[in-house]
């Protein structure tokens, strides 16, 4: 899916501009302050979003079944990517509406 431009407000020297997105690893949304540089990452897009609940929904079945056979339920490394993206997002929405 293309990415579709931002309207952006940078939240260094509060500049309001547009601007098309790049991705981060995470699949966040990067942009460029045309006036002072600064890096700005904007959350992500709905459809990573849902994949990464569905994917933490899947994770905690899993854990969840491990702990009542009496095992180890363990994340690993995909999974605690998924928790700090999802922890990760809802900080950046919180602070791009207190700027919006």
């Amino acid at each position: 899916m293309a990415l579709t431009t931002i309207d952006a407000v940078c939240s260094h020297c509060k500049t309001r501009f547009n601007a098309l997105p790049k991705k981060t690893f995470l699949g966040f949304q990067q942009l460029s302050c045309p006036e002072c540089r600064k890096e700005l990452v904007y959350p992500l897009t709905p459809g990573y979003r849902m994949t990464y609940w569905a994917l933490f929904a899947f994770m905690m079945f899993l854990i969840s079944s491990a702990l009542a056979r009496g095992e180890y339920g363990v994340t690993g490394v995909p999974g605690i990517a998924v928790m700090i993206a999802l922890i990760r997002d809802w900080s950046i929405r919180d602070r791009v509406e207190a700027n919006a």
